[in-house]
């Protein structure tokens, strides 16, 4: 069984809460009037604003300020890991540091054990053979056999 990443599973935790705070406030409506439910419905705006500046405004603004993150990555793959090259660094992964690999419609996500994920766009191999051959590496060394995840098809 597919353990959820961690920041999927947060992002949907704080989403739920939210929810629960608008459904709550909706039915205290109903039931004993608006008076009573203002401050949810105020709690409720609080926590989607917090949540889109967590999960959407943040990272892309740093995505445009950073030059590392925005700049061109290159990622190889053999049997003895992959290699990361950056602007400014070089780093080296064993497969054994990978704790899942997970596939959607458009990437392939490698969750570290750390918690960090590495993401290959799938429109970053030059073939259908070079993505072939990835599968075939990644199937051999990950810790949990991955296929497409039927909920991103």
């Amino acid at each position: 069984m597919h353990r959820m990443f961690w920041v999927i599973w947060q992002m949907s935790l704080t989403l739920y809460a939210g929810a629960l705070l608008l459904v709550v406030a909706v039915v205290g409506t109903f039931i004993g009037g608006p008076a009573g439910t203002i401050p949810l419905f105020g709690l409720a705006l609080v926590w989607f604003a917090a949540a889109a500046w967590v999960y959407w405004v943040s990272p892309r603004r740093q995505y445009r300020v950073r030059q590392r993150a925005s700049a061109e990555q290159t990622h190889c793959f053999s049997d003895s890991g992959s290699t990361a090259h950056f602007v400014d660094a070089e780093t080296r992964l064993a497969w054994s540091l990978y704790g899942e690999i997970r596939e959607t419609r458009e990437a392939y996500l490698l969750r570290l054990e750390n918690r960090a994920v590495n993401i290959i766009p799938k429109r970053a191999f030059k073939s259908s053979g070079e993505e072939a051959t990835f599968r075939d590496l990644a199937q051999r060394h990950a810790k949990v056999k991955f296929q497409l995840n039927r909920a991103t098809r």
